[in-house]
């Protein structure tokens, strides 16, 4: 494998006593010639490594690509076969319509429409049936007043009538006696 000049970083050892303006400029940057580790082949191999000092930017610059690649073909593979699902669907949509796809629609419809109607027709059942009743109580209410005007006329013009019949009445015999 060919060496690949690299961006290293060193640092002076003396560095301990210096201030932090001076630290900075005693770090020296070169380029080197390093070996290369062979046993890196995939990303999971860098993550692996304490520094990425003495790794190939190249080979670094390799993985990515691949890995990118990879996700790439994955996230294409998704999409196609997303929209095959969605040929999928379009095909079944474009079959012709028969009778049968509205069976249950129309079964639910007159379920519903007749639920509706009888409803309706119990409440118009049950107005119906309280104004009847409020006419016939006003109706009962009326005759109710007449027999009592009638039942006290009869009182007033014969008082001395009612004294002979309740005696007839206390001697009379029952209806049934005669059949004895």
């Amino acid at each position: 494998m060919p060496a690949y000049p690299m961006l290293s970083t060193r640092i002076l050892k003396a560095t301990s006593r210096l201030g932090r303006n001076q630290f900075q400029s005693s770090v020296i940057r070169f380029y080197s010639q390093t070996t290369t580790n062979p046993e890196i082949n995939s990303l999971d191999d860098l993550v692996k490594l304490k520094s990425l000092d003495d790794v190939d930017p190249l080979i670094v610059q390799k993985l990515i690509n691949e890995k990118t690649t990879e996700l790439n073909i994955q996230n294409e593979i998704r999409r196609l076969q997303m929209l095959q699902k969605e040929n999928e669907k379009n095909q079944t949509f474009a079959q012709p319509v028969t009778l049968g796809n509205f069976k249950r629609a129309g079964i639910m419809f007159v379920l519903m429409s007749s639920s509706v109607y009888l409803t309706l027709q119990l409440l118009w059942w049950s107005l119906s049936y309280d104004v009847k009743e409020k006419q016939n109580l006003a109706r009962v209410t009326q005759l109710q007043d007449e027999l009592h005007a009638c039942i006290e006329h009869n009182q007033k013009t014969l008082p001395s009538n009612s004294n002979i019949s309740d005696d007839e009445s206390s001697t009379r015999k029952s209806w049934f006696s005669k059949w004895w």
